[in-house]
């Protein structure tokens, strides 16, 4: 995938888009991979998730090709001062920079995505339900009760939930005046007023890498986000989570994009084949297998990530008897 940012990489998708990415990224430091960390913010492109990711690659010995599909969303990368020797174990504001705000955030605005805001919590649930879900974590957030007293959960659901933006660790550096420390701002991707990426696409691949002469043999674009595909688009790939197989039959399968597809390659020229549509979004690796002279293909349909709706099934296809 590409290596680095620059202002020629923002987004096409719209004017409108390209212009108030543009106008942000001007005011960040981006540049080569290993660009580091800022106050301002560091665009790293490749994203925090990849480039290739959890789903692993998949090999084909017979062809000598390796199979990687991979994400092409650029990320910031923003430190934050706070007041020196904070302790995070005995206060409530030091729970929540402790064991919060790399997920949702110095700033406490979450990603805008899969991880919500906590600005204003107490619109959207009573104290009591908050405290439940520190204690008893939700979906992909821990449980914290078995990790403290309850007394300390019920400060930290407290602080949460009486907090308003002025009250957020971002806005602590104005008021520092002494030693200070450093902390992650969070995991947040540069994207555009509309919540997609803010790079041009694709921004999700499916690449066939040729290792014996350490060149790319072919590269495709993967998925599309259902906001693409309902404005009339597609083509534009997606971010992807879950990897490929490839079979000696001549196929790769691959679900692993928000558009719960899961589709089928052609290995040598990565020409889609064939694509079915999902009860969810498979974020997940396939797996083949033959059972009474007949072979299967299953896809894990769990949605849950990129906004997606969760779901809780197994399907399994195979050709017509």
């Amino acid at each position: 995938m590409r290596h680095g940012f620059s202002l020629d990489l923002v987004t096409d998708r719209t004017p409108a888009a390209a212009a108030d990415v543009a106008a942000r990224a001007r005011k960040m430091r981006f540049g080569s991979l290993y660009m580091p960390p800022s106050l301002e913010g560091t665009i790293q492109y490749p994203g925090l998730d990849g480039g290739a990711e959890w789903g692993g690659a998949a090999w084909d010995a017979a062809s000598g090709l390796l199979y990687v599909n991979a994400n092409q969303v650029p990320y910031i990368l923003q430190m934050v001062a706070i007041e020196a020797g904070v302790d995070a174990l005995r206060t409530p504001s030091g729970g929540y920079l402790l064991a919060c705000a790399s997920c949702h955030g110095t700033d406490m605005k979450g990603d805008g995505g899969n991880i919500p805001s906590l600005v204003d919590i107490g619109e959207r649930m009573s104290l009591l339900e908050l405290y439940r879900v520190v204690r008893d974590g939700r979906g992909r957030m821990p449980a914290f009760g078995a990790m403290a007293e309850w007394w300390q959960v019920a400060a930290l659901a407290g602080f949460v939930y009486f907090a308003d933006a002025d009250d957020a660790p971002a806005n602590w550096t104005a008021s520092v005046d002494g030693p200070v420390e450093f902390l992650n701002a969070g995991y947040r991707k540069l994207v555009d007023s509309e919540r997609l990426p803010g790079s041009k696409p694709p921004w999700g691949t499916l690449t066939a890498i040729d290792l014996s002469a350490g060149r790319i043999r072919w590269q495709i674009p993967l998925g599309d986000y259902p906001a693409i595909l309902k404005a009339g688009r597609s083509g534009l790939g997606a971010e992807n989570y879950g990897g490929p197989i490839v079979t000696a039959g001549g196929l790769i399968f691959l679900a692993a994009t928000p558009d719960a597809k899961f589709r089928a390659f052609d290995k040598a020229t990565g020409q889609l084949l064939w694509e079915a549509d999902l009860p969810a979004a498979g974020f997940a690796t396939p797996a083949t297998y033959a059972a009474g002279g007949r072979q299967f293909v299953v896809i894990a349909a769990g949605g849950g990530k990129l906004g997606q709706p969760s779901g809780s099934q197994y399907v399994a296809y195979a050709l017509p008897r």
